[in-house]
């Protein structure tokens, strides 16, 4: 780590060396350091300084951040571009609208025409924490890695690579979503269905698949719910109007518009007979019954009293 110090007086910033020693008077309008490489604001332009304090690039930055420490990101009019600790320029050399946000050891770049980030004419690819491109800028679009795969656009169609650029998939999709504990959903029409992290797709197609709660996952379709767990499989019908998520074992359900608790196998153990009912929280859960609220336990018993 450096042994420079950032100080600062009356809004104007400076620099210290570990002995208190001034490497930079108080007169500039922002210095940050960490590790090996700094930045620096003067005159409302940014330069970048190494751990001796000196400037290693000239004061023509627009704006400018650390990442990865040892690293400094700036920005020329929109164009983003890499400096590293010696003040050289990495490639990919002309980035646009790019902040070079490393996620599982990689960076989505892009460069192409235009201010948004999906622009015509642009093109995404990746960078290693050496600022190596190491999977080319060929994508229309592109998100940042999640467990080890990113979601890549080609021509309006979606689909995953892995973090040496193959495909995991197909860009057969309508749209994919990233990754969390080894499922993604993916989208066909108006469908949603959900994929493992080898590519397969593992359960049928829904209007909606929403999270993981308990290790079952609400499911909707055509208006009614249902659970499938992990695997995929439907361990509970689309039967009802309305579902909650399970919370402590148990999860709400509508019946003709009264409520009731059922267990993961879909096993009605609490009947429909209540008015409205809020989740089971430390063994207890909330009901009502003719504007009157009380607790219940997991058997259906009024365990506080009719409040």
């Amino acid at each position: 780590m450096s042994a420079l110090k950032v100080i600062h007086s009356e809004r104007k910033f400076g620099l210290v060396n570990e002995n208190g020693k001034e490497i930079k008077s108080c007169i500039h309008e922002y210095i940050d350091f960490k590790n090996v490489i700094g930045i620096l604001k003067k005159n409302n332009k940014w330069s970048c300084i190494n751990s001796d304090g000196q400037e290693i690039t000239p004061s023509i930055f627009d704006d400018a951040f650390n990442i990865k420490d040892q690293f400094a990101k700036v920005r020329i009019g929109h164009k983003w571009l890499l400096i590293d600790q010696y003040g050289n320029q990495l490639k990919p050399t002309e980035v646009i609208n790019n902040n070079f946000n490393f996620k599982e050891g990689l960076a989505k770049v892009r460069y192409g025409c235009g201010r948004g980030e999906a622009s015509t004419g642009s093109k995404f690819g990746f960078i290693n924490e050496d600022g190596e491109e190491v999977i080319p800028l060929i994508f229309d679009f592109a998100y940042n890695f999640s467990e080890g795969l990113a979601v890549v656009n080609k021509n309006n169609r979606w689909g995953y690579i892995d973090k040496q650029g193959n495909n995991v998939t197909d860009l057969i999709f309508d749209f994919a979503f990233d990754f969390c504990d080894g499922l993604a959903r993916v989208r066909k029409g108006k469908f949603i269905g959900l994929i493992d992290n080898n590519g397969n797709e593992i359960s049928d197609y829904y209007h909606e698949i929403f999270n993981f709660s308990e290790g079952l996952a609400k499911v909707e379709k055509n208006g009614l719910y249902g659970f499938i767990n992990i695997q995929g499989q439907e361990v509970i019908p689309l039967v009802y109007k309305f579902v909650s998520d399970f919370s402590e074992g148990l999860a709400i359900f509508d019946d003709n518009n009264q409520y009731g608790f059922f267990d993961k196998e879909g096993k009605i153990v609490i009947e429909a007979i209540y008015d409205d009912a809020y989740y089971f929280i430390d063994g207890k859960a909330k009901v009502e019954i003719e504007n009157k609220i009380f607790f219940i336990d997991k058997t259906g018993k009024n365990i506080n009293g009719k409040n």
